[in-house]
C-alpha cells in the first residue's frame, strides 16, 4: 500500500507500472489515478508516480443505482495531460445505462470512458434495473377471467406479481402453464411469480361437467359459508368440502344442509355427480 502526496502547487499524474517478464520490464499500459496504490505483488515491479506543475479537477460522483466504478467516487486533482480509463462494472440484475456530466448531459452509453485531463470535468454513472415482459393468455373451451388481463405487461426486475384465475360458473380452471416459477403450484387459482425474466403464462379453462349451487335460507344474520353462496363448475369425480358456520358474534345457528345432500353436520362433502346443495 503506497500513497502519493503532491507538493504545494503540484498535481498528481497517476501511477504507472511495469512488470518484469521474460528478462525485461513490460509496460502494463494502465494509469491508476487514486492516491493509494494497493496491489498484491506477485513479480518484480517497477512503479512510477507522475507529477506535473499544472492540472485540473476531475470529480467522479456517486453512481445512481447499484454498480461499481473505477476510479472510486471522489475529487481528483490531476496534472494536465494525464490519461486514464474510467470504468463501470455491473452487479446483476442491474444493468449499466450511461455516463453523464455534472449537469446531466449524456457522455456515452459505453461502460468505459478514456479520459484525458485538459479541463475540469465531472462524471456520474447511472445503473438501472431491466424490465421484463409478462405475457398472459387464456386457452380452452371454458370461460373465465384472469388478473392481470390477457396481454403483455411490463415489470421492473424483481417485481412480485400475483396472477389469479376466476372461472365462470359453467367452467373449471384446470391450471397454469408456461414459464412458471420453480416449485409453483400450477393448479392453484392464485400464482405468485417474481419477474426475474421474460415470462409467458397461460391459464386454461374447460367446460364444467356439473354445477354446484349453494344457497342460504332461514336467516339474514351473518354466516360464513365456504364456498360462498353461488354457482360453481366442477369436473366429474371432483369432491368438494362445504362448510357453514355462523359468523363471529352472529345470532345465526347452523341447522342442516338440504338438497343433493341432507345432513346436520356443518361440514360435509359433495361429489360432483350431484347437482345442487342448498342450505
Amino acid at each position: 500500500n503506497i500513497t502519493e502526496t503532491a507538493n504545494s502547487g503540484a498535481f498528481f499524474g497517476g501511477w504507472t507500472e511495469r512488470i518484469y517478464n521474460g528478462g525485461s520490464y513490460q509496460d502494463v499500459g494502465v494509469t491508476f489515478v487514486q492516491s493509494n496504490f494497493n496491489e498484491q505483488i506477485s513479480s518484480d515491479l517497477e512503479l512510477t508516480a507522475h507529477f506535473g506543475n499544472a492540472g485540473y479537477t476531475i470529480t467522479i460522483l456517486e453512481p445512481e443505482g447499484l454498480g461499481g466504478i473505477y476510479p472510486e467516487p471522489g475529487v481528483y486533482n490531476l496534472s494536465t495531460g494525464t490519461a486514464f480509463i474510467l470504468n463501470a462494472s455491473v452487479v446483476a440484475p442491474w444493468i449499466f445505462k450511461q455516463w453523464e456530466d455534472g449537469v446531466g448531459n449524456l457522455i456515452t452509453t459505453d461502460l468505459t470512458i478514456p479520459v484525458t485531463v485538459n479541463a475540469d470535468q465531472t462524471f456520474k454513472a447511472f445503473f438501472e434495473l431491466p424490465n421484463y415482459d409478462l405475457t398472459l393468455a387464456k386457452t380452452g373451451l371454458g370461460n373465465g377471467v384472469i388478473t392481470p388481463a390477457a396481454g403483455v405487461h411490463q415489470y421492473t426486475a424483481g417485481t412480485e406479481v400475483t396472477l389469479t384465475a376466476a372461472p365462470a360458473s359453467d367452467s373449471v380452471f384446470t391450471g397454469w402453464s408456461g414459464d412458471l416459477p420453480i416449485g409453483a403450484d400450477a393448479t392453484g387459482r392464485s400464482l405468485a411469480t417474481t419477474m426475474d425474466q421474460n415470462r409467458a403464462i397461460t391459464a386454461t379453462f374447460v367446460p364444467a361437467d356439473y354445477t354446484l349451487t349453494i344457497q342460504l335460507s332461514g336467516t339474514t344474520n351473518p354466516v360464513d359459508i365456504i364456498p360462498a353462496p353461488g354457482q360453481y363448475g366442477y369436473l366429474a369425480g371432483d369432491v368438494v368440502q362445504i362448510t357453514a358456520l355462523p359468523a363471529n358474534g352472529s345470532a345465526a345457528a347452523f341447522d342442516y344442509w338440504s338438497g343433493s345432500v341432507t345432513t346436520s353436520d356443518y361440514t360435509t362433502t359433495v361429489r360432483s355427480e350431484e347437482h345442487t346443495s342448498e342450505l
